[in-house]
């Protein structure tokens, strides 16, 4: 346990070094991904719409309806997981950027 916490400032610093060579691919990467995220939120969007709005015989059925509404509130805790995941992540790559708030926008 002592030989780890030894090596901790160094695996720190090697992991930084390899952040900062790899920052290209990492934000086309993040870039893709995020992308991707928000395909995934609006038809979650778009099907949570349709379902409960526009068509208001499903919420004739509860247990029908409480379903539904347990499985999309699993998909929204993964969606919001990832979110976390990609803010942290983009924090550790713009940290030493000049306008690190600007470049996570």
């Amino acid at each position: 346990m002592k030989n780890l916490y030894t090596e901790l400032p160094k695996h720190c610093a090697t992991s930084a070094e390899q952040l900062a060579q790899n920052k290209d691919t990492m934000e086309r990467i993040m870039n893709s991904s995020s992308q991707v995220l928000s395909k995934k939120i609006k038809a979650f969007e778009k099907k949570y719409v349709e379902t409960y709005l526009h068509d208001k015989s499903r919420l004739d059925d509860c247990g029908d309806t409480l379903e539904e509404l347990f499985k999309r509130s699993k998909a929204i805790h993964e969606i919001r997981s990832k979110v976390i995941l990609y803010r942290e992540f983009l924090k550790l790559l713009y940290e030493k950027e000049p306008n690190p708030e600007e470049k996570m926008a």
